[in-house]
């Protein structure tokens, strides 16, 4: 039971992975019309969700209507999600100490498993 519980968080955690970097990993597009939208994307840079002018058509999946889906979409609740995606290389001096900031995340579980976080 236990070898199956790890497969399958091994397979959700790539699965979200793929999709962090998929949506949060791509640079903002404009896209190909002629509008002036307010919309938000994630800079993996910055480690942030910046604003952006999107045209109205076109573009990629890295563009949300409001900041907080944008943070909730593409801001890791831990260093494992930056791992996984690969981002952690990516990332400048910005982005690393945006990861060092991020609270302490003990996820939905019950398991005792020991993790290190850093408390600034």
């Amino acid at each position: 039971v236990m070898k199956l519980f790890l497969i399958l968080v091994f397979i959700g955690a790539a699965f979200a992975a793929t999709n962090f970097q998929k949506q949060c990993a791509q640079k903002p597009d404009r896209g190909f019309c002629k509008a002036n939208i307010t919309r938000w994307y994630f800079n993996v840079t910055t480690g942030r969700c910046q604003q952006f002018s999107y045209s109205g058509c076109g573009g990629n999946e890295n563009k949300y209507l409001i900041k907080e889906r944008c943070e909730n979409t593409c801001i890791p609740r831990t260093r494992n999600a930056l791992l996984f995606s690969g981002l952690s290389d990516k990332m400048g001096k910005i982005g690393r100490a945006f990861v060092c900031r991020l609270p302490r995340h003990s996820g939905p579980c019950e398991a005792y498993i020991p993790r290190f976080y850093y408390d600034a």
